[in-house]
């Protein structure tokens, strides 16, 4: 069996720095995201993608699947992400998000998905909009189920909590204030 996440699993434990992101970043005020509401975003907890590949090797399932979640536009995939911060102790919803045009961001060095400097959960790659959003009924027909997104947001959530230090994606507080500047200059 050869399963195929279109974004990295996410969730506690989920290591890529893009799960945390998300919850983590709308606690804060003045969360600085893409101009690009609707873009296309799919996400897969780490636990359910473990779980659905124990059974699929149980099962001796041979094939290649895609795997991920359900796709969500990314204004709700934040506004779950704030309702998840707004639920924590730690979490206090900032402001509404910043939205920033996408060739702004690139201008400013920013790239996308993963990594430092970056927004996760985007692309401003026109062919890349939908990387995320690969058809996963064969996997859905072979048993995937999918917790729901705020579910795998507020373990996320709870996990970079509890870890502390510095993510391997996202926006550094350096990076935010720069752009913010910028913005307002």
């Amino acid at each position: 069996m050869s399963p195929r996440p279109s974004t990295p699993p996410l969730g506690a434990e989920a290591l890529s720095g893009v799960e945390d992101y998300g919850p983590a970043k709308v606690a804060c005020e003045d969360v600085l995201v893409p101009d690009d509401p609707d873009f296309p975003v799919a996400m897969i907890d780490v636990k359910d993608l473990a779980v659905w590949m124990v059974r699929c090797a149980e099962r001796r399932l041979a094939g290649t699947f895609n795997a991920t979640g359900p796709t969500v536009a990314l204004r709700d995939t934040l506004e779950a992400a704030r309702r998840v911060a707004a639920r924590t102790a730690a979490g206090v919803p900032g402001g509404p998000a910043r939205a920033v045009p996408p060739q702004r961001l690139l201008d400013e060095g920013i790239g996308p998905w993963m990594g430092p400097d970056s927004l996760p959960w985007w692309s401003p790659v026109p062919r890349m909009r939908h990387t995320a959003t690969a058809g996963t009924l064969r996997a859905r027909e072979n048993g995937l189920v999918c917790r729901p997104l705020e579910a795998t947001l507020a373990d996320a959530l709870a996990f970079e909590e509890s870890r502390g230090g510095p993510v391997g994606a996202g926006l550094g507080d350096a990076t935010e204030r720069r752009i913010r500047a910028s913005l307002e200059g």
